[in-house]
């Protein structure tokens, strides 16, 4: 039924006691959680649902498994560590944020929202110098990415004062 979730939270918790390698449903419980304002609970499923993701990237590459399919796990693990940024932000540490940020770029080196989001982070610093970096780097990879290069722009005007 839409809007249950602790109906969905106890659907994807049940996944996880059938398959202990499902990382999907630790990052759904973690976004449900997030929705619902729970960061510090979110933060904890976001955790755990990056662990089991860098276990099934080991075990990937341990079974030499086609390049497509280890790479969508990287991808995924990007998702997680920006979802971890992101909640690391509303708690407050902005310079956790960062790291999580600068680690889903490792993952995922052409991800404009991960540099968007570290951007974001400098602008809230007024460290305008690496806010224009960072809407640069998005924009270098995603040039339709409109709200990079509107706030580009700002962070240029705001440099410039």
């Amino acid at each position: 039924q839409k809007g249950d979730n602790q109906s969905a939270e106890k659907r994807f918790f049940q996944a996880l006691t059938l398959k202990r390698i499902f990382p999907i449903a630790a990052f759904n419980i973690g976004f449900i959680n997030f929705s619902a304002g729970k960061y510090e609970k979110a933060l904890n499923n976001y955790l755990f649902a990056k662990g089991l993701y860098d276990e099934t990237i080991k075990l990937a590459k341990e079974y030499n498994v086609l390049p497509d399919v280890a790479n969508r796990f990287k991808d995924d693990a990007a998702d997680v560590c920006l979802h971890l940024g992101v909640t690391k932000e509303k708690l407050g540490d902005d310079k956790e944020a960062l790291m999580c940020y600068s680690e889903s770029l490792s993952y995922r080196p052409a991800f404009p929202r991960a540099h968007y989001n570290m951007a974001v982070v400098y602008w809230k610093r007024k460290d305008w110098d690496n806010a224009i970096i960072e809407f640069e780097n998005a924009l270098r990879i995603d040039p339709g990415f409109n709200e990079a290069r509107y706030f580009l722009g700002k962070a240029m005007e705001m440099k410039n004062k």
